[in-house]
């Protein structure tokens, strides 16, 4: 059985919205989470035609919404696909207090607050 040390070594609750950014990058789409916090999203956007996705990692997806101009426009008709990978709900006291993370996170080992996922999934 896990100490509570060992227990919040490994668990994000009660970590903050700066220490999610270092892990994950920066994210300023939040959703307000209805008790005066957010909600902090993080997906991976990959479109079905080669090219869309710049390989400096520069997303797709920016404040919720598809991006219409620009070098990394999603074309019409083409095809976007939106995985959730990770969501941190953050308090009004700026503190994580729950959080989800896809499968595929898990079994990266990309889950604990000491991870760098941003190398894996560039923002």
């Amino acid at each position: 059985m896990a100490t509570p040390e060992e227990y919040a070594a490994l668990s994000w609750i009660g970590h903050t919205a700066e220490e999610v950014a270092l892990a994950w990058g920066e994210n300023r789409g939040g959703e307000p989470d209805g008790a005066g916090g957010w909600v902090l999203t993080y997906r991976r956007v990959q479109a079905t035609s080669a090219g869309l996705q710049s390989a400096s990692g520069v997303p797709l997806w920016a404040g919720g919404r598809p991006v219409l101009n620009g070098p990394n426009a999603i074309l019409p008709n083409e095809v976007v696909v939106i995985d959730d990978l990770a969501k941190f709900w953050i308090g009004s006291d700026g503190k994580v207090y729950r959080y989800w993370f896809a499968d595929e996170v898990f079994r990266k080992h990309l889950d604990a607050p000491g991870a760098r996922p941003v190398r894996t999934y560039p923002r």
